[in-house]
């Protein structure tokens, strides 16, 4: 949040003396029209690969945020997820020349498995199949505009970068108490290959690679300008900003850490990670942050003042909050039996994560390990048939160039009298 024009300085309440106070100040907009606070959304866009290195079946991916059932070509495998709730919608994004079997999601997908395949027909271990955007959308705006922001970024996109996206808007889980039923965001799916002239995928986009951070970085600009200005013509005052705290000039708050699916899904079970509890950290740490920078508002022209009707409020407020002798040292001792029970806990979870790790790294190298030897078998096995084919074809052409017999059920027969005879075969004599 900042604060613009006169900005109040009054003593620093506690949290819950925070929250009300902020409340009254809302309230209290059309007599002092003067203090105004402009909002700030939360902007999020969040880059990841999708690698076969990693165990990941594309298909799946698709399947998974399209809530669809997908038939994955290459496993043999059905990845059925019509179950899962939460979809909002969902598009294909082309450049125009793109065949239109393309834009068949299984289809689609199939053919981007099917092309990391080396000449020999073995699979590329270590591809990259795709790449994924996860953006937050606005909870302020309705469906279509939610939508709108998706269609325009991605349009832009597939302009600016010649592939073909897979968008799919996720809603809130049901009670979602962390993020208070708020939590609308995309997965925004996208090829490493190029549509080339024939409206096929055709080579990979090296500028993936090669300019890698600058075209994400440009990403964030892009969304971050589409949400502002679908904001704007929504006639809200949220705002989202992608540059970093430093350069916004709020060097002073400290990034939290991309949590991930699996912390999310814990913190809605009630159960606190590494990560997690870092982030919430951090979090506590920039609310101080920001109540003290709201004490020292720089480069303002004009005198700052607070009103005495205001003044009243704020005292009046805090008088409410202030907690007699005996409140705070009850306070302080379920502040302390809490602490206890938090490090007894933290102490359990760590064992519990050391313990989890161990086990990944261990089933992590028995499955490179078995991976490695189906490759293995499975090359070796193409060859030996590879093999028996030439040397089935190269018998039968020998067979046709012999006279006064015939091969029939295992055995040489003599044309004239029709009786077994032995016959001297080359080394390659192969039969069916």
């Amino acid at each position: 949040m900042e604060v613009r024009e006169g900005t109040p300085l009054y003593p620093k309440p506690s949290p819950k003396g925070w929250a009300a106070t902020f409340s009254k100040l809302q309230k209290a907009k059309p007599r002092y029209a003067k203090f105004r606070f402009l909002k700030m959304a939360i902007f999020h866009l969040n880059e990841s690969n999708i690698s076969r290195s990693d165990g990941r079946s594309v298909v799946a991916c698709a399947a998974y945020r399209a809530c669809e059932k997908l038939e994955d070509y290459t496993f043999g495998k059905t990845q059925d997820y019509t179950r899962k709730k939460g979809l909002e919608y969902k598009s294909i994004y082309a450049p125009e020349h793109t065949n239109e079997k393309l834009l068949d999601r299984q289809t689609l997908w199939n053919e981007v498995e099917k092309k990391e395949f080396n000449a020999d027909g073995s699979m590329k271990a270590n591809a990259r199949l795709a790449k994924e955007y996860t953006c937050a959308l606005p909870h302020e705006l309705t469906d279509q505009e939610r939508i709108k922001i998706v269609d325009d970024f991605c349009r832009d996109f597939v302009k600016k970068h010649n592939v073909i996206v897979d968008a799919c808007i996720h809603a809130p889980h049901d009670h979602d108490d962390e993020t208070d039923n708020k939590n609308y965001h995309v997965h925004i799916m996208f090829t490493t290959r190029l549509v080339n002239e024939k409206g096929e995928l055709g080579k990979k986009q090296r500028t993936f690679n090669d300019d890698g951070p600058q075209i994400l970085k440009d990403s964030r600009a892009t969304f971050a300008n589409v949400v502002n200005t679908a904001l704007e013509n929504a006639g809200l005052e949220e705002r989202i900003d992608h540059r970093s705290y430093k350069d916004q000039g709020l060097d002073f708050l400290e990034a939290t850490a991309h949590e991930g699916h699996e912390v999310t899904a814990l913190r809605r079970q009630g159960i606190d990670t590494e990560i997690s509890l870092k982030n919430d950290a951090i979090k506590a740490k920039n609310l101080e942050a920001a109540r003290e920078y709201q004490q020292v508002i720089k480069g303002l022209d004009q005198e700052i003042f607070v009103p005495s009707r205001l003044e009243d409020q704020i005292a009046a407020l805090e008088k409410e909050l202030r907690l007699t002798a005996a409140e705070e040292q009850q306070l302080l001792a379920e502040l302390a039996k809490l602490d206890r029970e938090e490090e007894l806990r933290q102490e359990q979870l760590t064992q519990q994560i050391d313990n989890a790790y161990d086990n990944f790294i261990e089933q992590q190298a028995q499955y490179i390990e078995f991976a490695q030897r189906f490759y293995d078998y499975d090359y070796h096995t193409n060859k030996r048939f590879e093999e028996l084919d030439k040397q089935l074809e190269k018998s039968q052409k020998w067979l046709s160039k012999q006279h006064g017999f015939y091969y029939s059920g295992g055995v040489f027969y003599d044309n004239y009298h029709h009786q077994r005879i032995d016959v001297s075969t080359p080394y390659y004599f192969t039969t069916h």
